[in-house]
């Protein structure tokens, strides 16, 4: 355990938490809130210490520690709800004209309709897993890793690319799509995958054939079939999105 303010100066730049939400989206916290998140699961040496991903780099400059929150004015703070308050202008074209049939929907909607992050704090890679891509998911997650990190939900992956944004102004590495927990039955690829395209402009999440992004120029419209065949080493090419234990 470690004081979230000392946490804060040892992460740097790649920090989220009670004044971020505070200065970008107005956040008010209660005491008894405030007194959960006093201190960040992870001890100082692991923090200030070097990264299991990359030799030569630190677990700080690698890495984002951010405050998950559960709702935002009132409302369960959801992927789609993101997607109202950062990209409202695509909900139309994104989730309704999309060609998607009842069952799908059915069957993938919860993602991202009702998952939240849980209150608390995330220590997330900035790129999820480096070389970890052209594998199936099976074998992405049977790493030396494995122990202390789980992988992440989609929920967890598209805030903590949002949060970025505000560090860093970018949604993540270009064309580094995240493989994420949930599983899309009946489709292909069958796990949900958050990154975005094009410059980096906006964030987006993709489920079975279909993605959903946020506006430009160049997104894919109906075509989605046939622009995902087009650039199929981009979906299949999937680092895996990951949260870091808290400390035993």
């Amino acid at each position: 355990m470690l004081n979230a303010e000392l946490a804060r100066k040892i992460m740097s730049k790649n920090f989220f938490g009670v004044e971020e939400w505070k200065k970008f989206y107005g956040v008010s916290f209660t005491a008894k809130q405030l007194q959960v998140i006093l201190n960040v699961p992870w001890s100082k040496k692991l923090l200030a210490g070097s990264c299991p991903f990359i030799q030569g780099k630190l677990l700080s400059e690698t890495h984002i520690l951010f405050l998950g929150i559960e709702r935002l004015e009132g409302k369960p703070l959801v992927i789609r709800r993101w997607y109202e308050i950062k990209f409202p202008e695509y909900l139309g074209s994104g989730f309704q004209q999309r060609g998607l049939s009842p069952k799908f929907l059915r069957e993938s909607w919860p993602a991202i309709t009702e998952n939240t992050c849980k209150f608390g704090w995330y220590l997330m890679p900035i790129v999820s897993v480096p070389r970890t891509e052209d594998r199936g998911f099976e074998e992405q997650v049977h790493h030396q890793w494995n122990d202390l990190y789980r992988v992440a939900f989609s929920i967890e992956e598209f805030t903590k690319r949002i949060l970025i944004h505000h560090l860093s102004g970018t949604y993540g590495v270009h064309n580094i799509w995240s493989r994420c927990q949930e599983n899309c039955v009946g489709v292909k690829p069958e796990r949900f995958e958050v990154g975005y395209f094009d410059g980096g402009d906006k964030a987006g999440v993709m489920y079975g054939l279909y993605v959903i992004l946020g506006p430009e120029n160049n997104v894919p419209g109906n075509r989605d079939e046939e622009w995902i065949m087009q650039n199929r080493h981009q979906i299949d090419s999937c680092n895996l999105a990951v949260v870091r234990h808290h400390c035993r």
